[in-house]
């Protein structure tokens, strides 16, 4: 089932258009759009439902501040001058509608083709320390009471130190995680997967003024 409604996908390719722009592009607006619904549908966070808002808010509340009709209907130039007044300008009075800029051009610069065009080149010859893996089970289904040395609360940079240390001295410990557990044959380096599989609110968690985007880890990582 599609994330955005045809209004939606309207607005997205409109934006789209004069948001990404240059000499030689790449990517058409809809094909934008689609790596931008793909984007969104792959997110595990209540935030995208606020997305249908501010998609709404850009095609008829946006236009009216210089009172125009629907974003999707004005010409390509009008869009433009309104997204710099209004989103991405030092003035702008719509900052909390900056962040779908992250989704744009993750949509447009993470796509394969874009990449072939502009010379990104991905490897996975990446050596890794040659450390024995570490014996870690899942609680059990039946299992309401855990005995451990250790509880660490978080497997950031500090918890997944800590709790390696602990293990490796003959611990046990019992590492504590909201998110899910990635494996290494998960990670593909794509951003738009991987900001929707690692990050808490898969990336679009902000300040309270949404005047600031907060990447913060979500998941444990283990090595298989």
């Amino acid at each position: 089932m599609a994330f955005l409604t045809p209004r939606e996908r309207r607005t997205v390719e409109a934006f789209a258009e004069v948001f990404i722009e240059g000499d030689a592009e790449v990517l058409e607006p809809g094909q934008v759009a689609q790596n931008v619904e793909a984007h969104v549908s792959a997110m595990r966070s209540k935030r995208i439902r606020s997305l249908h808002v501010l998609l709404w808010a850009i095609e008829y509340l946006l236009p009216l501040t210089v009172l125009r009709p629907r974003f999707s209907r004005l010409p390509p130039a009008a869009r433009k001058r309104l997204i710099e007044r209004r989103i991405t300008g030092p003035r702008a009075i719509l900052r909390s509608l900056s962040k779908l800029r992250v989704l744009f051009l993750a949509g447009y610069y993470d796509d394969p083709r874009v990449q072939a065009d502009i010379g990104v080149h991905r490897t996975r010859a990446v050596e890794s320390l040659r450390l024995a893996p570490l014996a870690v089970r899942p609680p059990g289904a039946d299992e309401h009471t855990i005995e451990a040395d250790f509880c660490v609360i978080g497997s950031g940079a500090g918890g997944a130190v800590i709790a390696c240390h602990a293990a490796r001295a003959g611990r046990s410990v019992v590492l504590v995680e909201e998110g899910p557990q990635v494996r290494g044959k998960q990670m593909s380096g794509r951003e738009n997967a991987m900001s929707a599989l690692l990050y808490k609110e898969s990336g679009l968690q902000s300040t309270v003024d949404f005047g600031m985007s907060v990447l913060r880890g979500a998941c444990s990582a283990a090595r298989r």
